[in-house]
């Protein structure tokens, strides 16, 4: 049986007095209830087990990936080594290009804006970025201090833990 039809057949036999399982023809009578309730808290702990196994896989994966993308930021950054070196050795030598059967090398011009003094850019040229977001920490312990906060409230939930 599942865990939600184990629920109904308790509701069941609780406000009717017995319960009907179609599947099997069993009738669930009030004072086979603790079976019942034996059998949702097997189900349950079962479901525990493997929610624990999925929070267990989903750490295993977060700290792989912490792993490869530091492998990844330091391939990278090797990467970016080696051009500048291989750029500095070509300047140093007087070579524009260089071609192989495997790879050309080659400068190419490019330009780039440098900011040397923000304070004296025209406010034509200045983009301000700005963020506002709740203090959710300061209304919510405002609000538990008996203050009433407009356009907020505390909401209370139950959070299954698993241990």
């Amino acid at each position: 049986m599942k865990l939600y039809e184990i629920n109904d057949k308790m509701r069941e036999c609780i406000e009717d007095g017995f319960a009907l399982d179609e599947e099997t023809g069993e009738f669930w009578t009030a004072d086979r209830i603790e079976d019942l309730q034996a059998e949702f808290a097997d189900k349950l702990e079962a479901c525990a087990v493997i929610a624990k196994e999925y929070e267990a896989e989903a750490e295993a994966l977060k700290a792989e990936a912490a792993k490869l993308a530091a492998r990844q930021k330091a391939a990278a950054k090797r990467a970016e080594s080696l051009k500048s070196y291989m750029a500095a050795q070509m300047k140093r030598a007087d070579l524009a290009k260089l071609q192989t059967t495997k790879c050309r090398l080659s400068f190419r011009t490019s330009k780039k804006c440098i900011v040397d003094d923000m304070e004296k850019i025209p406010a034509l040229y200045v983009k301000t970025v700005t963020e506002t977001k709740a203090d959710l920490t300061a209304i919510k312990k405002a609000i538990a201090g008996g203050e009433s906060i407009e356009g907020a409230h505390i909401e209370e939930s139950k959070n299954l833990q698993l241990s």
